[in-house]
This record gives C-alpha cells, sequence and structure tokens, in this order.
C-alpha cells in the first residue's frame, strides 16, 4: 500500500509542475487552489494509510476539459459566450470521480465549444504540444488538446475529454499518450456541454492503458439522468458475452479502412495486431464496409446541424454576454432581436460562427428552391 507521504508529495509536484510548464503549454485555463488540493491530498493519504481507500483512484490528480461541468469552477467551453459560467452541478463523470477520491485539479484548454482540430480556436489562445520547444512549435491536436498535453506534460496523472470526431484520439496520437474513446453511450453524457448529442462521446487520457481502464472501470455505470445512457440490463448482457474466455470471435477487419495514407508503422503495428488475434484463436477476415467513403460528409451534415440547434439558446439572454450596445444596426430587425444578433456576434469565434451557418444551412436546404 502506498504511504501517506508520496500521495500528497505526487499532489504537489503537480501542482509545481503546473505553476512552472502551462505558461507555455497553456494546458490549463484554471486550476484549482493549492490548498484545497492538498487538503484532498491529505484525506486521500489518511485513507490509504488506514486501508480505507474509496477506489484504485483515491488520491490521484484529474483534468477536466472545459466542455464538462464542474460545479463551483467556471466550464466556459474556452468561449466568450459562456466566459463566466459557473454550473451548480457537476457532470456525472466528473461526480463519479470525486466520488472515487480522485482530486481535480482544473479545467483545460479546448477549441471554442469543441469545434476545431488544433486546439486554436478558443478565446484562452492555442495549446502547444509539450514536444515543443522555444523553436520549433507544435499542435497539441483538438479539441481536446488541454487534456492531452496535461498529461503528456506531467500536469496531471489523468485527464478527461470529450470526442464528436476525433476529438481525444487526435490530441493523444499527436501528444503521444493513450487516449480512449469508449462506445457511444458507456460513460454518461450528463453534464457535458454539447456539440452534437448524436456523436458527443466523454474520453479518457492517461499514460499507460493500464490507468485507463482503472478510470473506465469508475466511469462505466447507467446513468438514468442521461437518455443515452446505456441501460443496465445491456451492460450485463454484454459483459457476460465478453467475459467468456472460451468463446472464438469473428472479428471482420474492414478492407476500406486499409487507406493509402496510413503510415508504415501504424500498418505494422495493425498487421501483427491482426496476428495476435488469429494465434488465439479468434477468426479473422476481411470485410466490406462501402458506406465508408460517405463517412465524412455525413459527419459534416449530422455534427455542424446539431451544432446550429444546441448553440441556438446562446442568445445573450438566459446565456451569453449582454451586450449594451449594437455597433452595427441592421433595417427591417427588431431591436430585440438586433441584441440577439450582437450578442451572437461577441460571444461566438470565427469558426463557431461559421459551422452554425453550415449546419442552418444544411437544415433549410430543402426550402432552397422556394426561396429562390
Amino acid at each position: 500500500m502506498m504511504a501517506a507521504k508520496p500521495v500528497v508529495h505526487e499532489a504537489i509536484n503537480y501542482l509545481r509542475n503546473t505553476q512552472q510548464r502551462n505558461g507555455f503549454f497553456n494546458a490549463f485555463v484554471r486550476v484549482s487552489p493549492e490548498r484545497e488540493v492538498t487538503s484532498q491530498a491529505m484525506a486521500a493519504s489518511q485513507r490509504r494509510e488506514t486501508g480505507k481507500s474509496l477506489s484504485p483512484l483515491d488520491g490521484t490528480i484529474f483534468a477536466i476539459k472545459d466542455n464538462i461541468c464542474t460545479k463551483d469552477m467556471v466550464t466556459s467551453c474556452s468561449s466568450l459566450m459562456l466566459v463566466d459560467f459557473v454550473p451548480d452541478y457537476d457532470a456525472t463523470v466528473v461526480a463519479k470521480l470525486k466520488d472515487a477520491g480522485a482530486i481535480i485539479i482544473g479545467k483545460t484548454n479546448m477549441d471554442e465549444f469543441g469545434m476545431g482540430s488544433h486546439s486554436t480556436t478558443g478565446i484562452h489562445g492555442p495549446v502547444k504540444n509539450p514536444n515543443s520547444s522555444k523553436l520549433s512549435v507544435y499542435s497539441a491536436g483538438g479539441s481536446s488538446g488541454g487534456s492531452a498535453a496535461a498529461v503528456a506534460g506531467n500536469l496531471c496523472s489523468g485527464a478527461l475529454g470529450s470526442d464528436t470526431g476525433g476529438s481525444v484520439r487526435l490530441p493523444a496520437s499527436y501528444c503521444g499518450v493513450v487516449g480512449f474513446k469508449p462506445s457511444y453511450g458507456l460513460l454518461s453524457r450528463r453534464g457535458l456541454v454539447a456539440y452534437a448529442n448524436s456523436l458527443d462521446t466523454i474520453g479518457i487520457f492517461t499514460r499507460d492503458v493500464r490507468y485507463a481502464q482503472l478510470i473506465f472501470d469508475c466511469l462505466n455505470e447507467h446513468d438514468p439522468t442521461d437518455p443515452s445512457s446505456l441501460d443496465g440490463r445491456s451492460r450485463r448482457k454484454i459483459k457476460d458475452h465478453v467475459s467468456n474466455q472460451s468463446r472464438r470471435w469473428n472479428i471482420g477487419v474492414p478492407v476500406d479502412y486499409n487507406v493509402t495514407e496510413i503510415s508504415p508503422p501504424l500498418k505494422k503495428a495493425w498487421i501483427s495486431t491482426l496476428a495476435i488475434l488469429r494465434d488465439l484463436g479468434h477468426n479473422v477476415k476481411p470485410v466490406n464496409i462501402p458506406s465508408t467513403r460517405h463517412a465524412v460528409s455525413s459527419y459534416y451534415i449530422i455534427a455542424l446541424a446539431e451544432a446550429s440547434s444546441n448553440l441556438a439558446k446562446y442568445d445573450g439572454v438566459q446565456f451569453g454576454s449582454h451586450t449594451a450596445a449594437i455597433s452595427r444596426p441592421v433595417s427591417g430587425i427588431s431591436p430585440s432581436l438586433q441584441l440577439v444578433v450582437a450578442a451572437r456576434e461577441r460571444g461566438f469565434g470565427k469558426e463557431v460562427r461559421r459551422r452554425i451557418l453550415l449546419g442552418n444551412y444544411s437544415l433549410t436546404s430543402e426550402y432552397g428552391p422556394a426561396i429562390q
């Protein structure tokens, strides 16, 4: 069992690393007070010392992407529209981490509302890959680049992000850490500020696979408050099916995914993994998924349409900045609507506005001939 002092020392070391290195990485947009972090670390140490640890995650240091709600801590989605938004509840995944004894060290930088691939579109500035230097600056990937950089830069032991179309997997690859995107419905989405509801998934960043498994086991439960959460009966059925060690699986390998852009090292790892599965007795065979070529275009239509709908509530009234003056009055529009337009123009960045326009176009394209 881990002694008491190393637990506190680990927390202090992460805080010191954050203070010293975050100015360059720009991975965190806000950090929990040192007194609060060390107090929680001391409590975790006492539990471990007396054999009363809450879970394997008790006393570990976590970072949370800034689009996942945290009680009494600003959740801005890296947007001026939510720059002062403080949720009155924790997202389910955050609450589960806290119940397991994990310590939240802070909120991580991201693309605004998750819209981007390099963590450069948010109000807090771009995230830098920890592998960067003063002479060579590399992308941390996006939109969960801050979470990936925090783990890669040894600013925390694990982090949560969100993945709509690669926002966990891309930063993990760029920063050289483990990034796990669970299947849709396994981890609760309650408290995640949605980009596209039918695609968003909470994801996990760590430095090793075993630790990612521990985090996933902690969070992988049905959440009755999330309509998209997989029910308990289905989870038990899947678990019983998978845990049958004597079962031999039929594993389909989509030949459509074997594209020329795959790098030689990645292709080698793919082939060796398939060989291991075959050696374990599983039946590995090629399959065709011709719809793969439509995946990117389908993603953009679905994601942008849902994004434009989700962002409609940010009108400067209940959420967002209250604009006192209209800088560019528009004729034919009521003053109240002009205030909404001004608030959205001020509150949203260029990339978000672009996606709102494209999403609205997709949703109204059927009326195009009538308008013309």
